[in-house]
């Protein structure tokens, strides 16, 4: 009996350690492709922060190379929904690429659209990538359905987020009569909060100036003194 029991012992080690070794090289494996696919997405995003920051389209290599990274970054990750809304983002440089080029642009809208798509489905909490899908599809001046609901998990998901109501602000200005009754009402709300955050004030009057709604915000925030000071200063009747 001991000899039997003796023979068994480097058996059930020998197993374990084939087992502790495959978990090893299996969290190795997945660590390797989440360390590729960041550093590929950081260069796929440093391309579009450089284009930011230089003001200026990319020529058709540079946006390649960017594409590049970013597939490489998806095709070791492709759960990642930030990387998927990175991707929204390089196919809207694209469109803008297109239009400087006088090339049609449809294609390119509805890539970056689905990037988007495919964002929320991951990460459908997340306001920013609801915003910038609502952004694109005003750019694209598809005022659908999809795009009111989008307008309307902006806010619903980031009522605090500065550069949320910010940006719903901006886009509810543009397409005013396109948002309907409930998302009117959800443009209220953000212009208010414009309107009472010190670090948005300013932004909210340039964009009532610019889209010629100053009268809207007149009378849409009638208790904040200081959108009322400026509405009597200016002559703005309401």
């Amino acid at each position: 009996m001991r000899a039997s029991t003796r023979h068994k012992h480097p058996f059930w080690q020998n197993v374990l350690a084939g087992l502790f070794a495959l978990v090893v090289l299996l969290c190795a494996w997945y660590a390797g492709k989440y360390m590729v696919s960041a550093v590929a997405e950081y260069f796929s995003q440093a391309h579009l922060d450089t284009w930011s920051e230089r003001a200026e389209l990319p020529d058709e290599a540079e946006w390649l190379r960017a594409k590049n990274q970013l597939s490489l970054s998806i095709s070791m990750t492709s759960g990642n929904p930030r990387v998927q809304q990175l991707g929204g983002r390089l196919y809207e440089w694209r469109i803008e690429m297109a239009k400087a080029n006088g090339e049609d642009t449809q294609p390119f809208i509805e890539s970056a659209l689905d990037f988007y798509r495919r964002s929320i489905e991951l990460r459908p909490l997340w306001p920013y990538a609801w915003l910038q899908f609502t952004q694109a599809k005003l750019r694209a001046k598809q005022f659908d359905d999809e795009f009111r609901h989008a307008y309307s998990m902006s806010f619903r998901f980031g009522p605090w987020e500065e550069d949320v109501y910010a940006g719903l602000v901006e886009v509810g200005f543009a397409a005013f009569k396109q948002l309907g009754k409930d998302n009117q009402n959800v443009l209220l709300n953000s212009a208010r909060r414009m309107a009472d955050n010190p670090k948005t004030y300013e932004k909210l009057i340039k964009a009532g100036k610019r889209h010629k709604k100053l009268l809207y915000i007149c009378y849409g925030v009638p208790d904040n003194k200081r959108i009322q000071i400026f509405c009597h200063k200016n002559k703005i009747k309401l």
